[in-house]
């Protein structure tokens, strides 16, 4: 327990954070960490139903913290076919994918998997969600919004 809340020594316990809902403070982010798949509409929906959103991951520093999350759920990111909904879609206007704080995710960051975002369902109806996965790093992708997935939400504190 000391490790999950080592940045709690530095704020007043928890902060704000709904620990009684099953939150976590993990490196100064309340996260929680849903074991049910969801599309991505409805995982919004939960996440907003908790006062939050789906997990904005904006650069690798903000991987190792889902990494924990699911490492202290006793689930592992890493194991093929594991995916995880967050916070950036490209719903509004194709092609700008956008968190949920409508900060833009660029086409051309790091943290897009190779070739990604690819569009690669053009042919099926809402593919605009954006999932990540542990491929020796954590990386994002595009998929369609219809696929069930397990999902992250973040409430800010």
């Amino acid at each position: 327990m000391d490790r999950l809340n080592r940045s709690a020594d530095a704020k007043a316990p928890y902060d704000g954070c709904p620990v009684e809902r099953g939150y976590l403070l993990l490196e100064y982010r309340c996260l929680k960490l849903y074991f049910i798949k969801r599309n991505y509409s409805d995982a919004v929906t939960r996440c907003e139903g908790d006062r939050g959103h789906l997990f904005n991951l904006k650069s690798r520093d903000d991987g190792p913290a889902l990494l924990m999350l699911m490492e202290t759920m006793g689930k592992d990111l890493g194991t093929m076919g594991k995916s995880v909904w967050v916070g950036a879609n490209d719903i509004k206007v194709a092609k700008v994918f956008r968190w949920s704080d409508n900060t833009t995710l660029a086409v051309d960051s790091e943290l897009w998997a190779d070739g990604q975002p690819d569009d690669m369902y053009d042919d099926v109806k809402n593919v605009e969600c954006v999932r990540v996965s542990y491929m020796n790093q954590v990386v994002l992708d595009d998929v369609p919004c219809s696929m069930k997935l397990w999902f992250a939400c973040q409430v800010d504190i």
